[in-house]
């Protein structure tokens, strides 16, 4: 008979996973909406908007979503509730500080960002009041998930603000005929995140125990300094690695190049969740095996785990790469020239799939410095590849930059985990891994 926990966890797990299919599935609907509503140059102009809000907000949260759920957690099982409100108060205190300094940054550079900004200046100014907006709402929903609420966690970031954007802008520019553009768009956003946080904020007070409310605050800072430092270079490297090539590509190209970029990322996208939902499945399987001494099982379940992979993606890669033409048209006429590009950024995803999720692994089995040194180093190799090659050649500039990232990231992690843990990535490992290991010995 199963427990309760087993229940719960079975439960919890589903509701994750179907908010994550909801929010993958409505943020490719906005990103539709919005390609046929703005027209590539707008759309070019949000998609850039967008991702420097997002980089800002990962760099304002500076690994601090980690050390909530390593801290919180521990606090409230051990009773410790004095140290769980200073911990909530001093996390949320940083981000709002760092997340407004990194906003007015934003305001400050856009002119060196845009060149020309007496169009884009309207955009910019609504996305510099969404970063602290965003940074609040991620860190209230790594709190909710400190807390043992994950549904709760995920809703107002993946559903409620989402589906917000969606009714918002059907309204004003399907029904009510509004013209559409970037910073009315922007605007829209942040009305549809000020709700979502009020409704986060909301749950978080119902559900933090009565004692984190009554308690006097007490703060261990230099404690948790020393273990979000660590965590926010590689949070900074990774965010760096994953908007670089829109926000690089904004600053060399017109705002039509930027779009069509994005409506091929918005496509490829399907293909990064797949692998995400894959590795959230997998992530503690890992430690276990490594935990245990027997690198045998982690070569086994990394074996297994590229080949789920592989069935998972190849068979989606190969119908986007087939058409996705076809898939562009739906963004409307002015995105159908983003072919070539959806393939390259179709190949960078196939990378993970092909090597297994070594970073997971890394993590996993005890080797965080060198995943956040590996981490930082492909960070540099990517921002090098995008200024040589989007100058010259563009959206395809771009998209074969982000192939180059993926294959010097793959291969860098491989080299990692072959010489520090002794497992391959890839599926033809149970061939090579003996005959390696062979070589060693003699």
């Amino acid at each position: 008979m199963s427990s309760p926990e087993g229940v719960d966890l079975v439960r919890e797990s589903g509701g994750v996973l179907a908010l994550n299919v909801g929010g993958a599935g409505l943020s490719f609907v906005i990103q539709l909406l919005l390609a046929r509503g703005l027209g590539a140059e707008q759309f070019g102009l949000y998609v850039l908007v967008m991702s420097w809000v997002f980089f800002l907000v990962l760099v304002s949260r500076l690994g601090l979503d980690a050390l909530l759920l390593r801290f919180a957690a521990a606090y409230r099982t051990v009773g410790e509730f004095g140290y769980l409100r200073g911990l909530i108060k001093w996390v949320g205190g940083v981000v709002l500080g760092v997340s407004s300094l990194c906003a007015a940054a934003l305001l400050a550079g856009v002119g060196v960002l845009v060149g020309s900004t007496a169009a884009a200046l309207p955009s910019f100014v609504v996305g510099a009041a969404l970063v602290p907006l965003l940074a609040i709402l991620h860190t209230n929903k790594s709190i909710l998930l400190a807390l043992g609420h994950p549904v709760l966690a995920l809703v107002p970031d993946q559903i409620v603000r989402p589906s917000l954007l969606i009714v918002t802008v059907v309204v004003a520019g399907y029904a009510l005929g509004i013209r559409l553009s970037a910073a009315f768009v922007m605007a829209l956003a942040t009305g549809s995140t000020l709700l979502a946080l009020a409704i986060g904020i909301g749950w978080l007070f119902a559900r933090l125990p009565i004692q984190a409310r009554t308690f006097r605050g007490q703060y261990r800072v230099s404690e948790w300094l020393g273990v979000s430092l660590s965590l926010g270079v590689v949070t900074v490297a990774e965010s760096v690695a994953a908007r670089s090539d829109v926000m690089i590509l904004g600053f060399y190209r017109a705002g039509g190049d930027v779009g069509v970029y994005g409506a091929a990322l918005a496509v490829a996208s399907v293909l990064e969740f797949l692998v995400g939902a894959v590795t959230f499945v997998l992530a503690p399987r890992f430690a276990q095996p490594h935990a245990h001494d027997q690198p045998a099982q982690v070569q086994r379940l990394l074996t297994r785990s590229v080949v789920v992979l592989l069935a998972a993606t190849v068979p989606v890669a190969a119908a986007i790469v087939l058409f996705g033409g076809d898939i562009l048209a739906i963004f409307g006429k002015d995105f159908t020239g983003g072919h070539g590009v959806l393939q390259l950024i179709v190949a960078s995803q196939l990378v993970v799939p092909f090597t297994g999720p070594m970073g997971l692994v890394l993590s996993m089995t005890g080797h965080h410095r060198s995943f956040a040194v590996a981490t930082v180093v492909t960070a540099l190799a990517n921002l090098l590849l995008l200024l040589v090659l989007v100058s010259a050649y563009g959206t395809i500039g771009a998209a074969a930059a982000r192939v180059g990232a993926a294959v010097i990231r793959g291969a860098v992690l491989g080299t990692i985990a072959w010489l520090r843990i002794g497992v391959m990535p890839t599926p033809f490992a149970s061939l090579l891994v003996g005959r390696l290991r062979g070589e060693r010995a003699s």
